[in-house]
């Protein structure tokens, strides 16, 4: 065993002590998956509105739901061979049902690399994980200036 591999394996352990709710996932280099919720302080106000709506700002005389937790956003870290000294994590995030746009999950799974250059290229995997965190205490910067947050009618039974 190299020294990175000694490296992946005491984060992941030192994560599993922190967080008991990661899952170890089977993979060539350790992996592991975890649920973060998303609960806002103060609770937000949610519009659903279709994507035509959407596209026509049509908010106006519709109701809003004062929402404070929201479905999870599910993380899988891959501390890949090479990690942390020469290479990022790699990481990928989803929310099922999935009422964070791709776009803005596409933008969080890039902050990973940026932050691990940030740290100095050093471990990063618990900064990453607060990192988002933090994001979700405010819907992951999705709250429009009206103080709205719009989400599609599609998911608001499940929501």
């Amino acid at each position: 065993m190299d020294d990175d591999d000694d490296l992946r394996a005491m984060e992941l352990d030192t994560l599993e002590a922190i967080f008991p709710e990661i899952v170890r996932l089977p993979a060539a280099s350790p992996s592991f998956s975890l649920e973060l919720p998303v609960v806002m302080e103060p609770a937000a106000n949610v519009l659903f509105q279709s994507k035509e709506q959407a596209s026509q700002q049509v908010a106006q005389n519709r109701a809003t739901f004062e929402i404070s937790h929201l479905p999870s956003l599910t993380l899988r870290m891959d501390l890949v061979n090479g990690y942390p000294e020469s290479s990022p994590p790699r990481v990928h995030l989803a929310a099922i049902p999935a009422w964070i746009p791709q776009s803005a999950l596409q933008s969080m799974e890039s902050e990973a690399a940026k932050l691990w250059e940030d740290l100095g290229r050093d471990m990063t995997a618990y900064a990453y994980v607060e990192h988002l965190q933090h994001l979700a205490e405010d819907a992951f910067g999705m709250v429009g200036s009206d103080g709205l947050l719009r989400v599609d009618d599609e998911h608001k039974l499940t929501m």
